[in-house]
C-alpha cells in the first residue's frame, strides 16, 4: 500500500513539473515615455480606470500591489483623494480582441497516368513516362477565431496636463486560456517597466496565476502517444 501511494505521488509530481516546464506563454511588451522625465516614486499616485472599463476597475488592487513591489509607497484609488493632490495618475484598461481569419484545405489522392507523347524506343522496347496527378476529392473552408488581451497604462502628470508614458503588455491567444490570464499579463508587465527609455519586444514567460485543471489537461496531452 505504501509503495502504491509513493509510485501515485511519484506520478502526480512527475505531471506537475512536465506541465511547468511546458507552462510557458508569449507576450509582448510595448512603451514609450516622454524624453527626460523624472518619476518620483514617493509622489501620490492616482490609479484609475479607463471610464467605463469596469474589468479594469476590478483589477486596481492587483496593479496597485505590483507598482508597490516597484517601489512606489504613495498609492491611491480613485476617489481616496481629490484628484489635484495627485502628482501622477495612472488611466487603466484590459482589452479583450477578437480577430477572426479564413482558412481552407483541399483533399486529393495521388494517380499515376503513362505520359503517351513522352516515349521512345529502345531495342525493341517502348518505355514511356509515368507521371502522377493529383484528383481532387474535396475541399473545405473554415473560419478561425483568435483572441489579443492587452494591459494598457496611460500614465499622466498631473500638474503638467499631459501623458508622459504609455504601456502596452499583451498576450496573444494560447493553447490554454486560464483564468488568471489578466493577473499573469498585469504582473509581467509592471516588472518589466523601464522608466528611463520606450521598449517594444516579445518574450517567454512563465504562468504565475495558472488554472491547475487546464495545466493537468494540458500535461495529459503531452503524454499522449498515438
Amino acid at each position: 500500500m505504501r509503495a502504491y501511494i509513493s509510485l501515485v505521488c511519484s506520478v502526480v509530481c512527475g505531471a506537475f513539473f512536465l506541465g511547468c516546464a511546458n507552462n510557458l506563454i508569449e507576450m509582448k511588451y510595448a512603451s514609450s515615455i516622454q524624453h527626460s522625465y523624472q518619476l518620483n516614486i514617493n509622489a501620490p499616485v492616482i490609479i484609475a480606470p479607463h471610464k467605463g472599463d469596469l474589468l479594469a476597475a476590478s483589477y486596481i488592487p492587483f496593479i496597485k500591489q505590483a507598482l508597490e513591489k516597484r517601489g512606489f509607497n504613495s498609492l491611491y484609488m480613485q476617489g481616496q483623494i481629490p484628484e489635484k493632490s495627485a502628482r501622477n495618475i495612472i488611466y487603466v484598461s484590459l482589452v479583450k480582441m477578437m480577430r477572426s481569419y479564413p482558412s481552407s484545405s483541399v483533399q486529393y489522392i495521388p494517380s499515376k497516368m503513362i505520359d503517351r507523347s513522352a516515349c521512345f524506343n529502345y531495342d525493341g522496347m517502348y518505355y514511356c513516362r509515368e507521371e502522377t496527378y493529383p484528383i481532387i476529392t474535396g475541399y473545405t473552408t473554415s473560419l478561425n477565431l483568435s483572441a489579443e488581451y492587452h494591459f494598457i497604462m496611460d500614465w499622466y502628470d498631473n500638474h503638467m496636463k499631459k501623458r508622459i508614458l504609455y504601456i502596452d503588455g499583451s498576450i496573444q491567444d494560447g493553447a490554454c486560456i486560464y483564468e488568471g490570464i489578466y493577473q499573469d499579463l498585469i504582473q509581467q508587465t509592471i516588472s518589466r517597466i523601464d522608466f528611463a527609455r520606450g521598449e517594444s519586444y516579445s518574450y517567454s514567460a512563465p504562468l504565475a496565476y495558472y488554472n491547475f485543471s487546464c495545466l493537468i489537461s494540458r500535461t495529459k496531452m503531452l503524454g499522449v502517444k498515438k
